[in-house]
């Protein structure tokens, strides 16, 4: 679960009691997302209560602060503005005295030489104008990367009052100004749960590791795995896997492994197996397999080993045997006679 907090851009901001320098050495990042409506598309990150100097835009074709000698300094390499509604990283980072590199989602933009310094009070616009989107945290980091403030809303307190995105290291707390004053999860609260569920995964060479999980895996519905060079790998899982309704694995080279399953595995419906060239291996599972219904073999040179099997196999509906290709054994025994033909299978 994560939870961050909503600036409107009509009036509200986060103020701070102090102004926060960055020292030689050290970084300010922001993790933000931006709403659509930000007066000529630019997101105001942060600034001054009452200057403009200390001003951190997100521009549609740069990134822009401006320092304490109130003169701008762009960053434009290689950038391309955050989408609305898509979250961001943004680190302006002083490495020397003499300069400042800034960069976005982990990737260099620009370097500028300057001696100026650059310091804010206000997260979320400045010096009257505003942001619209969410704060989901400020911090800053000296040299040894050591965290000197952590202004963090899913850590913070969600409950009814003014908003206070709350700094775990240094207790330099961000007051919301002009914000509603609801709890989380209350009607026109400030407060969103982006919660914390589902799991999607799309690509058809995309490889996926699902091994060291020791709880439950419910997959229910319909479940399908397409691509012909597909790897899928549940190695490992230590607790229940639940497979309900319809399996379709599609491909004629892939391969899969449900190895070291130690529990019961139940196939209910319709199995389809199709391939010419497909491989299935189901080796040593110790418990019962069950299949009810139909199932269908299909492929001229497919291979299906199912050794190893120490306990019972129910197949339910008829058997048919080819009179071609049947197996006579001597009178007296009980064995399995097949009458010649005939489909009928006779045993004495």
């Amino acid at each position: 679960m994560a939870i961050i907090l909503e600036l409107d851009g009509v009036d509200d901001y986060l103020s701070l009691p102090s102004t926060i320098p960055i020292p030689v050495g050290s970084y300010i990042e922001f993790k933000y997302s931006a709403n659509a409506g930000n007066a000529s598309n630019i997101y105001r990150i942060a600034g001054k209560q009452s200057s403009f100097d200390g001003l951190l835009n997100v521009e549609p074709t740069m990134v822009r602060f401006r320092g304490n000698d109130s003169s701008d300094y762009s960053f434009s390499t290689g950038y391309t503005q955050p989408a609305v509604g898509v979250e961001f990283i943004l680190r302006l980072e002083r490495p020397t005295s003499s300069s400042f590199e800034m960069f976005l989602d982990g990737s260099s933009i620009g370097t500028v030489s300057t001696t100026t310094t650059y310091s804010f009070d206000q997260i979320g616009g400045f010096n009257s104008l505003v942001f619209s989107g969410q704060v989901h945290y400020v911090k800053r980091v000296d040299s040894f990367l050591v965290d000197t403030n952590n202004w963090d809303a899913n850590t913070s307190n969600h409950g009814a009052g003014t908003p206070v995105i709350t700094d775990s290291v240094a207790a330099v707390n961000a007051t919301g100004v002009n914000m509603p004053t609801a709890a989380l999860g209350q009607p026109g609260s400030a407060w969103i749960d982006l919660g914390g569920s589902g799991i999607t995964v799309t690509g058809a060479t995309a490889n996926y590791n699902y091994s060291g999980i020791i709880a439950t895996v419910d997959l229910t519905g319909e479940i399908i795995v397409t691509g012909a060079t597909a790897n899928y790998d549940y190695s490992g899982i230590q607790g229940t896997v639940t497979l309900d309704s319809e399996i379709i694995v599609t491909g004629q080279t892939a391969n899969y492994n449900y190895t070291g399953i130690g529990g019961v595995v139940e196939l209910t419906g319709s199995i389809t197996v199709t391939g010419q060239t497909a491989n299935y291996d189901y080796t040593g599972i110790p418990a019962d397999i069950v299949l009810q219904g139909s199932i269908i073999v299909t492929g001229s040179t497919a291979n299906y080993d199912y050794n190893g099997l120490s306990a019972t196999i129910i197949i339910q509906g008829p058997i048919t045997l080819n009179p071609k290709n049947i197996i006579r054994v001597a009178r007296k025994s009980n064995a399995i006679r097949v009458k010649r033909k005939s489909n009928i299978i006779r045993v004495r």
